[in-house]
């Protein structure tokens, strides 16, 4: 069946017809930090606690803590974050499945706090079987941890001897973990863990790149910051390859996430509250995501979108935060492409299209709107066009 979101070839084929994107707040003091695989669950922070987002249920507290980076998994049903422990009272990485329960996973086994803080949730697997994140070693060190059912919390270590590392994000899979590793200096250095193993990321020269954010489902596709101050995205064959930052920015870029195929990046420039948001392809290089959503109709009067922070696997919805006119806000960008089926463009195929393909059956001249193909002739592909896009 064909794709009704086809985002990679709207961006640079002016020829598509294209709904005007839609653009919804999730709230004031909502910030963005994960999205489902189709896009319609997002999840995030407000106000100390954790948010879950859907069409149909609007922003919905879960409670827990902000601390780490709220993350939910592919199929939407899993949300990793942090949320306190009520027998030990501390902080640590927990798993929200349904209602306001959160089921708190401990920490790195021999850890000890750091403050009130033993663990924190960063990322999860596609089913949200495996989760990663951050745990205390003691008062001043930290490693990355990796958790499932069968292992529970197994520390993934540090190479650096003394050094902090996090684990941030894992791959739908949850073979790839992904996140950063701290030098003797101090500065943060991408990596991802393999069978327990940290192996550095870096460009096909061997150069060191900073935190990487995000990574696809099998782990072929990873995106990060600080490659010379630009966002990079990094691929076996490739390594880590600078994609830009934007215009009156000079060491600012950070990407955030990326499509299943690795087509689409998003991301942000800037530093704290002062950023511009990006989207990036190979052919369009990196664009300000504003510019190019105003472009395609959507009207953003009183909105600054500021950092996007997540993107569905096929590039159809976008999400992020911002300011807004309530002030610091969430938002989440649909994008949808016109179906060529919706031959009388009222917004829905259905019979007035159907009739339509009928009348006109057979082959047609210049002007032959139900000729949805473009092969001079009404037909059989026509109709099952009409029937694939009904709705």
């Amino acid at each position: 069946m064909m794709s009704r979101y086809m985002l990679p070839f709207l961006l640079f084929t002016s020829a598509t017809a294209l709904a005007e994107p839609t653009l919804t707040s999730l709230g004031s003091s909502t910030q963005v930090t994960s999205i489902s695989a189709d896009g319609s669950v997002i999840v995030g922070s407000i106000g100390g606690s954790v948010f879950r987002w859907t069409e149909s249920t609007g922003t919905v507290i879960l409670g827990g803590v902000s601390n780490g980076n709220p993350s939910v998994s592919s199929d939407g049903s899993t949300i990793v974050g942090t949320a306190v422990d009520s027998l030990s009272g501390l902080e640590t990485a927990a798993i929200w499945q349904s209602g306001t329960n959160w089921l708190n996973i401990g920490g790195i086994p021999g850890g000890s706090p750091s403050g009130s803080s033993l663990s924190s949730g960063w990322g999860v697997s596609g089913d949200g079987s495996v989760v990663v994140g951050l745990g205390w070693i003691d008062a001043g060190t930290a490693h990355g941890f990796r958790w499932d059912w069968a292992t529970g919390v197994v520390d993934l270590g540090s190479s650096v001897n003394g050094q902090s590392c996090r684990a941030n994000e894992v791959s739908g899979d949850g073979q790839r973990v992904i996140g950063w590793q701290e030098s003797s200096n101090g500065s943060w250095n991408g990596v991802y863990w393999e069978g327990g193993v940290q192996v550095p990321i870096t460009t096909s020269g061997g150069g060191s790149v900073g935190d990487a954010n995000a990574v696809n489902s099998n782990g072929s596709v990873i995106v990060g910051a600080f490659l010379g101050g630009q966002a990079w995205r990094w691929t076996e064959s490739t390594g880590a390859v600078a994609i830009g930052v934007l215009p009156g920015w000079n060491y600012s870029g950070y990407a955030f996430d990326v499509t299943e195929d690795g087509s689409i990046v998003v991301g942000a420039c800037g530093f704290g509250w002062d950023r511009d948001a990006f989207i990036w392809t190979q052919d369009t290089g990196m664009l300000k995501l504003d510019t190019w959503l105003s472009g395609q109709g959507l009207d953003l009067s009183g909105w600054d979108l500021g950092s996007a922070t997540g993107i569905s696997d096929d590039g159809s919805v976008i999400t992020g935060w911002g300011f807004g006119p309530g002030g610091i806000e969430g938002w989440v960008v649909t994008l949808e492409e016109d179906s060529p089926a919706d031959i009388n463009g009222d917004g829905a195929v259905d019979v007035n299209d159907l009739l339509m393909v009928i009348s006109g059956w057979g082959p047609c001249g210049f002007f032959c709107p139900a000729d949805i193909n473009d092969d001079d002739t009404v037909d059989v592909i026509d109709l099952l066009m009409v029937i694939q896009d009904w709705g």
